[in-house]
């Protein structure tokens, strides 16, 4: 929404999580755009498993996030993320552990590898706290690893 109340952009996250598909349709492709008021500025847009290999299908070196925002020339990338510590149908003790912070924040870099040595931030808003894995018929629950952050791929 820009400041005027006009809609920029709508988004939808390209690359679905198993737990998306059972209520998302997947988005058209990635985005990079300009924003009213932020002259010179391009700025990626990424949803959670965007920056993941295709269904973690494709090959981890692909980089398909990432290589859309290297050929978009992007210089900011807005992602926001619901990242959890674990998987649906992972077992109950893994559920159990807390989030790894650090972790997360290194997979999130690795998955930008075309990106580093670049000028490129990644802005990260990323969900806290807990959610049942009944909605899927899982036992236990997801905890988000509330790791928002400003991440430079500079060095």
């Amino acid at each position: 929404i820009a400041p005027d109340g006009s809609l920029v952009q709508i988004y939808d996250k390209h690359h679905l999580y198993v737990t998306d598909k059972t209520w998302a349709d997947a988005g058209g492709g990635f985005a990079s755009l300009m924003l009213p008021n932020v002259p010179g500025v391009t700025f990626g847009l990424g949803i959670c498993m965007d920056i993941n290999p295709y269904e973690f299908q494709a090959p981890f070196s692909a980089f398909e996030f990432a290589n859309f925002h290297l050929e978009a020339e992007t210089q900011v990338i807005l992602f926001s993320s619901a990242w959890c510590n674990s998987h649906p149908d992972d077992r109950l003790e893994v559920k159990l552990k807390p989030p790894d912070l650090k972790s997360t924040l290194n997979y999130w870099v690795s998955r930008l590898g075309p990106l580093l040595g670049s000028e490129v931030l990644l802005l990260v808003a990323d969900r806290v706290g807990k959610e049942s894995f009944s909605p899927v018929d899982r036992e236990g629950d997801c905890t988000f690893c509330g790791g928002s952050c400003l991440i430079s791929l500079k060095e």
